[in-house]
């Protein structure tokens, strides 16, 4: 009769055992609560969450790229604040790019401040 390792039965292992799956992050808690505190007697369709939340999911991913991107430019092997402000002014319109700025650095000076 021939001897199994303990490696060779750990991967006999049943395959029935039941995996756990990936949560996947979402933002739908903080669109929630921004659109409480803006208006109280107004809900949201689960329809409408799924939605704004592929779409912010899409922005910080395509702010994250044009950073990293910006970084490698740089030879830089971090991300800094200069790069994720540089991307922002790219990816948004220019509007919407110099509010996003002027309310990051407001709360960057903010959560400073507070140390």
């Amino acid at each position: 009769m021939e001897k199994t390792s303990s490696a060779t039965r750990k991967e006999a292992a049943p395959a029935d055992r039941k995996r756990s799956r990936r949560r996947r992050s979402s933002y739908a808690i903080y669109i929630y609560r921004l659109l409480e505190g803006l208006y109280q007697d107004v809900g949201i369709k689960a329809s409408l969450m799924r939605i704004l939340d592929d779409f912010m999911g899409d922005i910080v991913e395509r702010l994250s790229m044009e950073a990293a991107r910006l970084a490698r430019y740089d030879n830089c092997s971090t991300t800094t604040p200069r790069d994720v402000f540089s991307a922002s002014r790219l990816i948004l319109p220019p509007e919407l790019g110099k509010f996003a700025n002027s309310e990051a650095a407001r709360n960057i000076n903010k959560f400073n401040a507070s140390k």
